[in-house]
C-alpha cells in the first residue's frame, strides 16, 4: 500500500511544479490533464530529480474534467491503484482562465466552460474519489500517510472582487465555500479539506503577464499592483500545498498566496 498523490492540472504551471517538488513525498503518483504529452513531460522530470520513483510508480492520464462521465471512467479504470492506497492527497489544481472580460459581453457558454471545469471538475472527482478514502480511516493522524487530504486550488479572486472577473470569480468563490462545507462533512472521518488561493502567479495560464511577452508594460503594471512588487512563482503555490498535505490538525480554511495584494 502506498500513499498517493492525485493531481490535475499537471501538465503545466503549478501543477506540474507540485508533482516534481513533492515526488518524493508520496509512492505513487497519479498525474492528469488534457495534454498526454505533457503529462509525460512532467512524468520524466520526475524521473530525472527523483530516484525513488519508477515508471509503474507515476501513472499520466489523459481526462477532460469538464465531463462527469469522462471522470467516472478515469476513476473506473485507477480502480486498483486507488483501492490499495494507504493514504490520498487529492490537489484540484485543473482550471480555465480566458482573461478579464466584462459581464455584459460574456455568453452562457463562458459562464457553462468555467463553472463545468472550474467548479463541477473538482466537486465531481472529489465525489468519485471520497469513496476510496472512507475505505481507509485513521484514529490518529500526523504525517502523510495517517490521514487523507483535498486541497483545491482556488484564487484571490473568488475572495476579492475584480472588474472583468465576475464569471471566473464567482464560480472560485463558490469553490472556496464548497470546501469549507465538505471540510465539516468530512471532519470526523480525518479528511482534511483545504483551498489555496494564489494571486497573479507566473504561469502559462497568465502569458499575457508573463515578462517574455511583448507586452512589456503590462508586465510592470501586474508587478507594481503586488504589495512584494514582483509576480508570485509557481514554487510559492507549490509550498502553500505540500504545507497543507502535511498538517492534519489543518481543515476549512483558505490559504491565500497572493504577495500582499489582499492586503
Amino acid at each position: 500500500m502506498k500513499n498517493i498523490l492525485f493531481i490535475t492540472g499537471a501538465g503545466s504551471g503549478i501543477g506540474k511544479q507540485a508533482s516534481v517538488e513533492m515526488s518524493s513525498l508520496f509512492g505513487q503518483l497519479i498525474l492528469v490533464g488534457r495534454d498526454i504529452s505533457k503529462l509525460k513531460n512532467t512524468k520524466e522530470s520526475i524521473l530525472q530529480k527523483d530516484k525513488s520513483h519508477a515508471d509503474d510508480s507515476i501513472i499520466v492520464y489523459s481526462c477532460d474534467l469538464g465531463n462527469k462521465d469522462n471522470i467516472i471512467k478515469m476513476i473506473k479504470d485507477l480502480d486498483k491503484t486507488l483501492s490499495q492506497a494507504l493514504s490520498i492527497s487529492l490537489v484540484n489544481n485543473a482550471a480555465i482562465f480566458n482573461g478579464h472580460q466584462n459581464f455584459i459581453d460574456s455568453s452562457t457558454d463562458d459562464w457553462n466552460n468555467y463553472f463545468n471545469i472550474n467548479l463541477m471538475g473538482s466537486v465531481n472527482l472529489t465525489q468519485a474519489i471520497l469513496p476510496y478514502m472512507k475505505a481507509k480511516s485513521f484514529k490518529d493522524n500526523a504525517v502523510i500517510g495517517d490521514f487523507h487530504c483535498i486541497i483545491n486550488i482556488a484564487s484571490t479572486a473568488g475572495t476579492r472582487v475584480v472588474s472583468g472577473l465576475s464569471a471566473y470569480g464567482s464560480l472560485k468563490a463558490a469553490l472556496i465555500y464548497w470546501s469549507a462545507a465538505l471540510a465539516l462533512e468530512l471532519g470526523d472521518k480525518n479528511i482534511c479539506v483545504n483551498v489555496v488561493a494564489p494571486g497573479l502567479i507566473d504561469t502559462p495560464i497568465h502569458d499575457f503577464y508573463s515578462k517574455d511577452n511583448k507586452n512589456s508594460e503590462h508586465y510592470k503594471q501586474a508587478c507594481n499592483a503586488q504589495v512584494l512588487k514582483k509576480m508570485g512563482q509557481p514554487k510559492d503555490v507549490v509550498s502553500a500545498i505540500k504545507f497543507l498535505c502535511k498538517s492534519s490538525w489543518v481543515t476549512g480554511t483558505t490559504l491565500t498566496v497572493d504577495g500582499g495584494i489582499s492586503v
